[in-house]
């Protein structure tokens, strides 16, 4: 899969399980976009100014809903229980 998970995963999800896989796919790699183009312009602009950590300066994201940890917490103890009895 392309969200950075083992292809052979897919097979055992739910629907349910990939559409968070490919949620939280999309937020990391929208980060990581944001990230580079902040990276990008001081590289090009001011590149003796570049900060330590410009993770600080983008706003939080709404935080995780229990419920939303719990099933994360659930198809992540599915997947270590899963992979434990293929070997």
């Amino acid at each position: 899969m392309q969200s950075g998970q083992p292809a052979h995963a897919f097979w055992d999800c739910t629907w349910r399980e990939v559409d968070i896989i490919l949620k939280a796919s999309y937020r990391r790699d929208s980060h990581l976009a944001w990230l580079s183009a902040k990276y990008a312009a001081f590289a090009y602009h001011e590149p003796n100014k570049i900060p330590d950590s410009l993770a600080v300066e983008k706003p939080n994201p709404a935080p995780m809903r229990e419920a939303d940890a719990i099933a994360a917490r659930a198809i992540l103890i599915g997947w270590a229980s899963r992979s434990a009895a293929h070997g």
